[in-house]
Order: structure tokens, then C-alpha cells, then sequence
């Protein structure tokens, strides 16, 4: 779909490791799980999610 829009494959790539290998873990007082590979998720808050949340819409 980005490449329907028009966006560089330099652009892709960078996308796509901004986007993969990330981990998170929670903290709760006196628990901390494991960190945790995230394979579904965009960062909450982010420029680019909202630019990705946007682009996956557009057609509804």
C-alpha cells in the first residue's frame, strides 16, 4: 500500500526497521515481565503510526 502512495523504496526500508525488532516488557511495583517481541503494534503516539494509521484507512 506505501508503494501505491508513491513512497521510496529507501523510505520502505527504513520504515520497515523502525518497525521490526522492537520488545517490550511491563513493571508493575514489584513484577517486571520479560521483554517481549512486539510483531503487531506501531508506537503508541508516534508521527509515523499516525502517518501508517492514515495510509491503511485512506480506502475505507
Amino acid at each position: 500500500k506505501l508503494e501505491y502512495y508513491g513512497i521510496s523504496s529507501n523510505s520502505l526500508a527504513l520504515i520497515k526497521h523502525y518497525l521490526t525488532n522492537r520488545k517490550q516488557f511491563s513493571d508493575c511495583e514489584i513484577y517486571k515481565s520479560e521483554l517481549e517481541n512486539i510483531t503487531t503494534e506501531v508506537p503508541q503516539g508516534s508521527n509515523l503510526g499516525l502517518f501508517l494509521f492514515w495510509i491503511y484507512i485512506n480506502d475505507l
